[in-house]
Parts: structure tokens; sequence; C-alpha cells
């Protein structure tokens, strides 16, 4: 798997990620595959984790699991990924986090209840996207008139939007940006 394939390279080459980029002060990681390689950093350098949520997956696992017309091996497949390998990680995350924020009380408070762990390291962020955002009113919010750098912090996929991405970069290099 990739966060395996990770891993092994962090760990291969920390020394020269640390020589190029001198000290790590934060590791910020936004899923939970690479986790094992942000706490193998965590260990070996002064940096602190903060870790992002994007959504509560166990909950979400266990509503489709639940609801959906699942075969027994699905069923059985969606109950390890939410006792198993889900927790292990929320369990690791909840001991080597420095910071974790979460889009809403909601996911937050799973979080707190399935790990035992206080709230003081804990935030919401609200993410705030959403249907008013895109309405006409906003159209000219933003005055900026020029992009000189755009840093893209994200999975190269379909499924993730990334080609929105790409069609904006087109529209603004059209207008001239």
């Amino acid at each position: 798997p990739a966060s395996l394939l990770l891993y092994m390279a962090v760990k291969r080459n920390l020394a020269e990620i640390v020589m190029v980029t001198g000290d790590i002060d934060w590791i910020h990681i936004h899923s939970d595959m690479h986790l094992a390689s942000a706490i193998y950093i965590k260990q070996r350098t002064d940096a602190r984790l903060f870790f992002a949520v994007r959504c509560d997956d166990i909950t979400r696992s266990r509503i489709l699991r639940e609801h959906l017309p699942y075969s027994i091996i699905k069923k059985i497949s969606a109950l390890c990924y939410e006792k198993i390998k889900k927790r292990y990680r929320e369990n690791q995350l909840a001991r080597f986090a420095d910071k974790i924020v979460f889009q809403n009380s909601n996911d937050r408070d799973c979080f707190i209840a399935r790990n035992n762990v206080s709230c003081e390291n804990l935030k919401v962020i609200p993410g705030n996207i959403g249907k008013p955002r895109f309405l006409d009113e906003w159209r000219a919010v933003n005055k900026s008139i020029s992009v000189s750098t755009l840093v893209y912090c994200g999975t190269l996929s379909y499924s993730k939007g990334f080609h929105y991405v790409l069609q904006m970069l087109k529209k603004l290099k059209d207008k001239g940006y």
C-alpha cells in the first residue's frame, strides 16, 4: 500500500529531508493513511504533529453498514475497518498528535468518546464551504489582481475535484492572471 511505501521512503530519507528543509516545527497531515510516517518523523525530531480530521470515518462506515444492503462479507469487512483499523489509528492520533482539528463538533465529540481524551488539544474549525459562498453577492468579494504562487495540497484525483483546480487555473490564465 501507498502508506507503507511512504513510510519506507521517509525512514530511508529522513536525514536528507531534515538537511534540505532544516528543523521541522510541525508535521501537518490530513489522512491517517500517512500517520505512521508522521509519527516516525515526530519521534526522531522535535516536530509537533497537527492532524486535520476530514470526516468521522468510523461513524460513516457504521451508518453505511447499517443502512445499505451489504453482503455478509462486506459487513464483516466494514466492522473490521471500524473496530480495528480506524480505532487503532484514532488511538495513535490521540496518543501522538499535539493538535487535532475537526470540521464540526459532532465529529470531535465522537472522537473524544471513542478515545477518552480531553478537549485541550482538539479544536473545531468549521468548513463553511457551501451554497452561500457561491451566490452572486460573493462573486466580486476577492479583489486580488494577480496570482503569483498557488500551492495545492491534496490528492490528485478526479474524486477529490482536482479537475476543478485545473479548470480554475485555465480560467485565470485566460483572464490574464
